[in-house]
């Protein structure tokens, strides 16, 4: 799945209640439809975007002059 699907099946949300969805939908996977399956991977490939990006980012920022 690519991230831009991932993006319109779990819309606009912030990324700790993307992991609360994951827990949610990792708890009684017996009880998941095809929706809930497709929707807990698409959860899944967003909040692993958003770490790398933010990882990224504070390595970009972080310089550290040791002079």
């Amino acid at each position: 799945m690519q991230l831009q699907k991932a993006k319109e099946i779990v819309g606009n949300q912030d990324t700790q209640s993307l992991r609360n969805m994951v827990k949610a939908l990792s708890m009684l996977t017996a009880l998941n439809t095809p929706e809930d399956w497709e929707r807990l991977e698409a959860a899944k490939i967003v909040i692993k975007a958003r770490n790398k990006n933010l990882k990224a980012s504070l390595n970009k920022n972080y310089i550290v002059d040791w002079r």
